[in-house]
């Protein structure tokens, strides 16, 4: 079987890119182990360059002493004025993916379940 000059070249091309790719992982592995603290900047270099790149979406807070109805909001994902029935949706699926019996943390799924019970208690107070 012959090969065209065009495939040849597109498989040499091939090459040089994945032994491209073999030397900066490399070298950047080099680095972190030689240089510690060029870790941290690069990352700072990075995060300057790209921005936080969708990672804000998340509440990057620790839990308050009394839960709060806006905290309790920000665990569910949802509105203060959210229709009950969204916010028990949105209970459902926070606490189907944190549930201690699928591996999930006890103290996640009390905070989870502290976040219903804050949110229905102002609704119920609303009415």
């Amino acid at each position: 079987m012959q090969t065209g000059k065009f495939s040849q070249a597109v498989s040499n091309s091939l090459h040089l890119i994945g032994m491209g790719v073999v030397v900066g992982v490399a070298a950047c592995g080099i680095a972190v182990f030689r240089f510690p603290n060029a870790s941290n900047r690069i990352a700072q270099l990075c995060k300057s360059a790209f921005g936080d790149l969708g990672t804000r979406r998340f509440y990057s807070g620790g839990f308050k002493e009394r839960m709060t109805p806006r905290e309790a909001s920000q665990i569910l994902g949802t509105s203060l004025s959210a229709p009950w029935s969204r916010m028990r949706e949105a209970h459902r699926r926070v606490i189907l993916a944190n549930h201690p019996d699928r591996n999930g943390s006890p103290y996640l799924a009390a905070k989870i379940n502290e976040a219903k019970h804050v949110l229905l208690e102002r609704k119920n107070r609303s009415r």
